[in-house]
């Protein structure tokens, strides 16, 4: 008999590997570098690039809260009961959600996820996010493999948080979870 997904261990952030340390320090110091030679040039982009981001996450933020302010009160229940409950790996269904309410908490933290938000449009969440991040942890986390993701009959069409978790359900098992 398989364990209750609320057993499943909690989503958690991943540690910076030292190799993403290196690459980040390498950045700051070719930064600092070409600040030293061209003080003017680099510090008009910066500074535009600090607007823009800053502008950005504004801009996702309130698109979030506006949609999560439409669904208040709603919660991982309702999100599990639009889907096939004997069909859908329950394991599967709460990494997705916990994945993606992990992604989502700098902008709107405990967000309301709906089986037919858009991924990309509704949520705002960068494709490759998803496929190196997200899809990775929620794999890793429902013992299921990466391999042969090619083969899936969902791969490169998942659009909405159904797709995702259809996508994942009909990855091939890792081993145990």
């Amino acid at each position: 008999m398989k364990v209750a997904s609320r057993f499943m261990p909690p989503a958690m952030s991943p540690p910076l590997k030292p190799i993403r340390w290196l690459v980040l320090a390498g950045l700051v110091a070719l930064i600092l570098y070409c600040a030293w030679l061209h003080p003017a040039v680099v510090g008009s982009l910066l500074a535009a690039a600090i607007v823009i981001c800053i502008w950005w996450n504004r801009a996702t933020r309130e698109s979030l809260q506006r949609l999560a302010e439409s669904r208040k009160d709603e919660t991982i229940a309702e999100f599990v009961r639009s889907f096939d409950g004997r069909n859908t790996d329950t394991w599967i269904l709460r990494a997705v959600y916990e994945e993606l309410q992990l992604y989502l908490a700098p902008h709107y933290p405990a967000f309301p996820l709906r089986a037919e938000d858009d991924l990309c449009r509704d949520l705002k969440i960068d494709e490759q996010h998803l496929d190196f991040d997200i899809a990775r942890r929620v794999l890793e986390r429902t013992g299921r493999s990466l391999d042969g993701a090619q083969l899936n009959p969902l791969y490169g069409k998942v659009r909405t948080v159904r797709d995702f978790v259809n996508f994942v359900a009909a990855q091939p098992w890792r081993g145990t979870t």
